[in-house]
């Protein structure tokens, strides 16, 4: 088991493209299972369908701003059919 944590300083706004240059480092497309809790939820929502990213599991704890992101709001439903195809 690998955890990859983004150390960003607390002090300062954190923001998507901060999150994309560090996720950018990583070999993301081989992780089997990718665990965000918070704002690291859309964050990573975005960077896997910017990237086409499939991956076997994406766990989401406690997530927040989803809401009010319009590009996860043109996105989610495409994720949610394919959920939906798996039941």
């Amino acid at each position: 088991m690998q955890f990859d944590v983004p150390d960003f300083d607390k002090n300062k706004e954190t923001k998507y493209s901060l999150w994309k240059e560090k996720l950018d480092t990583l070999d993301v497309a081989s992780y089997d299972t990718i665990m965000a809790t918070s704002f690291g939820c859309p964050v990573i929502m975005q960077y896997l369908c910017e990237r086409n990213i499939k991956l076997k599991r994406l766990v989401l704890v406690a997530p927040s701003g989803l809401k009010g992101n319009e590009y996860l709001e043109k996105v989610i439903p495409e994720m949610t059919e394919d959920v939906e195809k798996l039941r």
